[in-house]
């Protein structure tokens, strides 16, 4: 190839050489200057047999774009090839993720397989001797005329802070998809407490040095009695009494519509009880006593955080809480809805991160050994809804990584929000230009 450039270029000079030439005036035309120019022309020739022979050239008016277009366009032709291949590797990718899903997470008949079942199956046998104790149903006959609710249960691995498992977990949940509006629930909202208001309550306790502790409410749903009509089946493989019976619920089950209202009215109930009431600002944050007496109460579902001015302030809202439910004291907090919490009191400093929750999601994703970039998204990336489109399942796919990156931005990375709000605009009609966006700010 280089050889072929070097003719090329001997090629110009005599070519232009000769333009000179056929500009100057004529003078003697002797034998030698005949004899110099068929030696001019045969060198010519060689060039051009030189060139042929490793690749054709196009020819052109101006020969210094004749040289420059008998390079060939290696660089345009391996984008081409790259952009290609990287929207079968974006494809490939987000089809890989969807088959790993949450590997700690799995229905009955898929925990049976795991090398681990024993362990499920000890607690799934615990969570039905705790419904049955709690007296969650009644046995009794399907009634003329009602439907079964169908219901699943569901096995999870639960780890803590250092990723590793800290429990395995049976939960006997009603499918709420398969209930009636008008017929077997009626209102659903049910309020939790906001990030904003987490950190906001974290702040306040490490600058005003307010003692924290961590509590968690066993089987919170099942404290509040059922106002509708419902019947499920029994746990399929664990029932219990006469076969052929069906449950009445006599108390809210998880999974259903209603249980989340259910149970937030029964706890403020009790909080209110106790002389604590509600903030306007957010119904989950309850605040009680005053001065040294001052108790907060951040409440998640049945995940709870107690602040007191003092450790015998703290202690009293727990005491609230254990006498009505059953419940589990943690302790200090350390890790609380999936972020870690770390705090020195001697500085009143706190340190808030989701370290766990982001090599969980690398991992689901295949990206744990992806090297990282420094901006979530490239200057001047420019979005648009004209593209390939994702099929349906890879839709999904897309829809689950913008849902996971937006719950990480709203907790302890808000420097990756600016690219997520752009790719929340195009979870309806997903392409694969977006998958590939949002697979860059995962690195």
């Amino acid at each position: 190839m280089e050889d072929a450039v070097a003719a090329a270029r001997r090629l110009t000079r005599r070519v232009t050489h000769a333009d000179d030439a056929s500009q100057a005036p004529a003078e003697d035309t002797d034998g030698s200057d005949a004899d110099s120019g068929r030696g001019s022309e045969d060198e010519a020739s060689d060039a051009e047999n030189a060139v042929a022979d490793t690749e054709p050239a196009r020819r052109s008016d101006d020969t210094e774009d004749a040289v420059v277009n008998m390079v060939p366009a290696r660089r345009s032709a391996r984008l081409r090839v790259r952009f290609q291949s990287g929207s079968v590797a974006v494809t490939a990718w987000a089809l890989a993720a969807k088959g790993r899903g949450n590997p700690d997470k799995m229905r009955m008949d898929h925990a049976k397989l795991a090398p681990d079942w024993d362990l499920f199956d000890a607690a799934i046998q615990a969570e039905v001797d705790a419904l049955l104790e709690n007296g969650t149903w009644e046995l009794v006959d399907l009634p003329r005329g009602k439907k079964l609710t169908q219901t699943v249960m569901i096995c999870e691995r639960k780890r803590g802070a250092d990723g590793e498992v800290t429990k395995h977990k049976g939960r006997y949940v009603v499918r709420g998809d398969t209930q009636t509006y008008m017929d077997d629930y009626f209102e659903v909202w049910a309020p939790v407490a906001r990030y904003s208001t987490l950190r906001v309550f974290l702040a306040f306790c490490a600058s005003r040095g307010l003692a924290m502790e961590q509590m968690d409410v066993a089987t919170a749903f099942l404290n509040r009695d059922v106002e509708e009509e419902i019947y499920i089946p029994q746990p399929r493989g664990y029932e219990r009494g006469t076969p052929g019976k069906v449950c009445e619920l006599k108390k809210a089950l998880y999974g259903l519509k209603q249980a989340a209202r259910a149970w937030h009215h029964k706890l403020k109930e009790t909080l209110g009880r106790a002389g604590f009431t509600a903030r306007d600002e957010d119904p989950c944050l309850f605040v009680g006593g005053a001065g040294a007496a001052l108790c907060l109460i951040l409440v998640y579902v049945d995940d709870l955080l107690v602040a007191g001015r003092s450790a015998r302030a703290a202690k009293g809202g727990l005491r609230v809480i254990s006498e009505a439910f059953k419940a589990r004291e943690l302790g200090a907090p350390a890790y609380f809805l999936g972020l870690h919490i770390d705090r020195d009191e001697a500085v009143k400093v706190l340190r808030v991160h989701q370290r766990q929750y982001v090599l969980t999601l690398l991992e689901r994703y295949g990206m744990a050994d992806a090297h990282p970039v420094r901006l979530p998204m490239g200057v001047g990336v420019k979005l648009q809804k004209a593209g390939t489109l994702l099929t349906e399942e890879l839709a999904k796919v897309y829809q689950e990584l913008v849902g996971a990156l937006l719950y990480l931005c709203t907790g302890t990375r808000p420097d990756i929000a600016y690219a997520v709000g752009r790719l929340t605009r195009y979870v309806s009609a997903p392409t694969v230009d977006h998958l590939a966006a949002a697979r860059v700010v995962l690195r």
